[in-house]
């Protein structure tokens, strides 16, 4: 009886185990959406930059395309880290005094509220701060901020993925 007893506990911690190992094995190479931390754009030129901003990171970092969609103007291919994410505008050259070529993104309840606190708070503290809602998204969705603070970043603030309409997602 005692030798079933082990048998069936040491057969249920095996299980519990190889559960444990194999789950974490899966989050690490399909990282889960929850929570949303955000992401880090990284604009180039156009597509064929990007297949090759790409490369390097795969060769240098190890990090894949997991996702690629197309949202209003924009075309972005997720990384792997699902932190990194690799981005070209319709229509738009890559002059660093036009716009800023790379964005933190940051996933906010109301993008319209936590812009103007990101703008008071710079403007407070003596940088320029100026915001824009990005053209042919939905409105109230994404804002961007940008401002003398960074050099050629910008802030975005948007809704977390689960509250934005949903993308064209490309193969």
């Amino acid at each position: 009886m005692r030798r079933l007893v082990r048998s069936r506990t040491a057969l249920f911690l095996f299980i519990f185990l190889m559960g444990f190992v194999g789950g974490g094995v899966l989050i690490q190479n399909f990282p889960l959406p929850f929570p949303d931390k955000g992401h880090r754009l990284f604009r180039v030129v156009d597509e064929r930059a990007a297949e090759v901003v790409q490369q390097i990171l795969y060769k240098h970092g190890g990090l894949r395309v997991s996702r690629k969609f197309d949202f209003g103007p924009t075309h972005q291919n997720v990384m792997s880290d699902n932190l990194t994410v690799i981005a070209w505008f319709d229509g738009e050259n890559c002059i660093p005094s036009v716009k800023p070529n790379n964005a933190i993104s940051l996933a906010v309840n109301d993008p319209s509220k936590s812009v103007e606190r990101a703008a008071w708070l710079l403007l407070k503290n003596g940088y320029q701060a100026l915001w824009r809602e990005l053209a042919g998204v939905p409105k109230d969705t994404l804002f961007v901020l940008e401002t003398g603070a960074f050099c050629d970043t910008a802030l975005v603030f948007r809704k977390p993925f689960w509250k934005m309409p949903t993308p064209k997602w490309r193969e």
